[in-house]
């Protein structure tokens, strides 16, 4: 879902820019809803709606570092939720898309003008929705009922496979942990572990264990035949 994001989004963002770029002269604006909005061809040479002008490298900076954040935490982002990954990918492809015409023009393609809001881009768009996800998704994590264990391992521990291990210290079983461990709910900061991982001295393992799923106990009518009966007790 990640890559297919990125792409679709990425594309969109080039393509209405290369459309913008040779139909429309720079600083022209059409009506499409008059007074409400146009599309108005600029050059910005801020950042989202025209904030911090003429500071190429510095955003260019930005964007490089957002990539390497989202590339060192990428295996927890693949195997995360799916808010996670269309915020990340959103991120990302507004990243790019911004940072290919801050390389190429030295500015930003604008062209989205609502006339009561600076100007804006599909890149714009990624970067405002793709943030607004994550904080949504952090919310949701703040609220989650889940629980959170922090395993160390110890000397004698060496050598074991992690489903193993962590199955005989979370008192669950084997099949449960290596579901865990598919899920990417076992790591360590960015690294995310495998079923077959053999524990090493000084490792420290964090394991997000799912709420536990209340189960619903419902009487059933199960037809008896009484043998004897009197005010005291019933044999059936």
């Amino acid at each position: 879902m990640f890559y297919t994001v990125l792409i679709i989004w990425l594309l969109l963002d080039q393509l209405t820019k290369y459309y913008v770029m040779n139909h429309f002269l720079l600083g022209e604006s059409l009506p499409v809803i008059p007074n409400v909005f146009h599309l108005t061809y600029i050059i910005n040479r801020g950042a989202a709606f025209g904030m911090l002008a003429n500071q190429r490298w510095f955003f260019l900076l930005v964007a490089i570092i957002l990539l390497a954040v989202c590339a060192f935490y990428w295996k927890r982002l693949a195997k995360g939720h799916w808010t996670l990954q269309i915020g990340s990918a959103l991120l990302v492809s507004g990243a790019i898309g911004n940072g290919i015409d801050r390389y190429m023009i030295h500015g930003v393609v604008d062209f989205f003008d609502f006339r009561v809001w600076p100007i804006f881009n599909v890149a714009d768009i990624a970067i405002c929705v793709g943030g607004g996800v994550f904080i949504i998704w952090n919310l949701i994590q703040t609220e989650n009922t889940e629980e959170v264990e922090n395993i160390a391992a110890a000397e004698n521990d060496v050598g074991q496979r992690l489903d193993i291990y962590l199955a005989a210290k979370l008192e669950v079983s084997r099949s449960n942990m290596q579901k865990l461990l598919e899920e990417g709910r076992v790591f360590r900061g960015a690294k995310v572990f495998k079923a077959n991982y053999k524990v090493k001295a000084g490792d420290v393992f964090t394991v997000m264990l799912p709420e536990p799923e209340l189960l619903e106990i419902r009487s059933e009518a199960i037809p008896l035949d009484v043998i004897f009966e009197d005010e005291e007790c019933s044999c059936c």
